[in-house]
């Protein structure tokens, strides 16, 4: 879209000055329901080329809306966020529950330790310990943690071919906030609470396993 007259879509204007010109010639046209209108354009194109038109170009599919569009990208979202999590699942650290010291070796295990393999404190530590670049821990006035999504994530989806949204465009598609944040200086960034991301991430948590 950066160069319009490069993108295949662009030889579309021709049929686009075809479309107004037999408007202008047979204005009644107009009057035709969209469906019929749109194949007797089509049929009166491929006649002006002296060219027979496929059946299948007079055909009609079940229209996606934008709605369901954006529940593709949401999901594209998810699921992008999921395998960021897992592909740091082998690098999270285990804690004692005496000092604060993370355990070298998971010989150590006790039921004094806190077992970073419970789902919850799992992607915890993951986003605490700042594995994900973009991902930052935030805990905020209302006692409550939040997780702040930096402008690396643009970066991110891009190299992953993914949605290509800013991230404030990424705020307004799930339904979070885009604001500025302390961490540590003021920055703009999208920020959800940490209980409502993992019940994004995984729908099917029951809220006990959530709000633990």
């Amino acid at each position: 879209m950066d160069s319009p007259k490069d993108c295949l879509f662009h030889h579309l204007k021709y049929l686009a000055d075809f479309v107004v010109n037999e408007i202008n010639e047979d204005i009644e046209l107009l009057r035709l329901p969209w469906q019929e209108l749109s194949n007797q354009l089509i049929k009166r194109a491929y006649a002006q080329c002296e060219r027979e038109c496929p059946d299948w170009l007079l055909t009609f599919a079940e229209s996606v809306t934008p709605e369901d569009l954006d529940d593709e990208e949401i999901e594209y979202l998810r699921m992008f966020f999921i395998d960021e999590i897992n592909k740091h699942n082998k690098s999270i650290k285990v804690y004692s529950a005496e000092d604060g010291y993370p355990i070298k070796y998971h010989d150590y295990f006790t039921d004094s330790v806190k077992d970073s393999n419970d789902f919850y404190e799992r992607v915890f530590n993951i986003i605490n310990e700042r594995l994900v670049p973009y991902m930052v821990l935030h805990h905020g006035r209302d006692g409550l943690d939040y997780v702040c999504f930096t402008s690396g994530l643009k970066k991110a989806l891009k190299n992953a071919n993914e949605v290509c949204y800013d991230v404030k465009g990424i705020a307004e598609l799930l339904g979070w906030e885009y604001k500025s944040v302390k961490i540590p200086k003021s920055t703009k960034v999208m920020v959800v609470r940490f209980d409502k991301f993992l019940t994004f991430l995984y729908p099917n948590l029951s809220e006990k396993e959530v709000n633990k």
